[in-house]
Order: C-alpha cells, then sequence, then structure tokens
C-alpha cells in the first residue's frame, strides 16, 4: 500500500527493512554482489515485495541486520489495496 514512498525513500539512501512473516523488521545491509545499499537499484526491485531471501542475519543491540546473498522468488506486490495500512503519501 505505500509502495511509491518506499521506492523514494529506497532510492534517496534511507535503510530498507524487511518485514518477516514473524514480525519482526530486518534492517538490509547487502543485496548479492553490491557493495553498497544506498540507493541500490537490486533493493529499488524488491523494495515492496514479498520475497523469500537467502544470506546471512546478524543481530547486535535487538536490531536484526540481514546481507542478502540472493533472492530465491520474488513473488512481486502482494497487498494491492490500502485497506491494511491507510491512504498513501502521493497517492492518487
Amino acid at each position: 500500500a505505500h509502495h511509491r514512498c518506499a521506492v523514494w525513500c529506497a532510492a534517496g539512501g534511507i535503510p530498507v527493512g524487511v518485514l518477516g512473516d514473524d514480525g519482526q523488521v530486518y534492517m538490509v545491509l547487502k543485496v548479492g554482489d553490491d557493495t553498497t545499499n544506498v540507493a541500490n537499484p537490486s533493493i529499488l526491485e524488491i523494495q515492496t515485495h514479498r520475497v523469500t531471501v537467502d544470506g546471512d542475519l546478524y543481530e547486535r543491540d535487538g536490531i536484526k541486520y540481514l546481507l542478502i546473498d540472493q533472492v530465491v522468488n520474488d513473488a512481486g506486490v502482494v497487498n494491492l489495496t490500502h485497506d491494511e495500512y491507510g491512504i498513501q503519501p502521493f497517492g492518487e
């Protein structure tokens, strides 16, 4: 429901988090062979998609971090309505 907002944040260099099925947020530090997560095209491609990834998980001070080796499955945007999240900024 907030796809456009999420893409703008990621493109602007805001750190991207992944919401897991367990309700936890995982900060993405790396995707594939890319050396940066700032405005990373790989992150922009999967932003707000339901994905399954393979990689390494680290935790420090209660914050979980992901170093993604690969996206194993990309189901695309699975929540196409605003019912759950309300009206998005820049909405139509």
